[in-house]
């Protein structure tokens, strides 16, 4: 089974709506399905085990576009042996894993120097 991205997974969601309801006028937004103020359950999108009870859509902080999914719970999820360095922040990064084998997230090991400026 592929991994699909969350982006990928809404833009495919999106589309499919479009064509449902004949157009794009009445599209969901990432803000109408996951606001930033609801707490959500996460789920591997690959297996569908539940990774965790607390998660929030959250901003990257080296770009404000993009969404994704922040904890401040350990959710249930293994990581990676190695450490990797995350291509938009720079930051020293560590994959967390799914019981499945699919990369559903990272640690943030070491912020990168344009990470911790820009939080400033």
């Amino acid at each position: 089974m592929s991994e699909m991205s969350l982006e990928a997974e809404q833009e495919q969601a999106d589309e499919e709506l479009a064509e449902a309801e004949g157009g794009e006028e009445d599209l969901l937004t990432e803000d109408d399905m996951w606001p930033e103020d609801n707490v959500l359950d996460l789920s591997c999108l690959s297996c569908k085990r539940h990774l965790c009870h607390r998660g929030m859509r959250v901003h990257l902080v080296s770009n404000a576009e993009i969404s994704l999914f922040s904890t401040d719970f350990r959710p249930h999820v293994r990581e990676a042996p190695g450490e990797r360095e995350h291509g938009m922040c720079h930051c020293r990064v560590r994959d967390a894993l799914c019981s499945c084998g699919c990369t559903v997230g990272y640690h943030v090991i070491l912020p990168g120097s344009g990470t911790v400026q820009q939080r400033v």
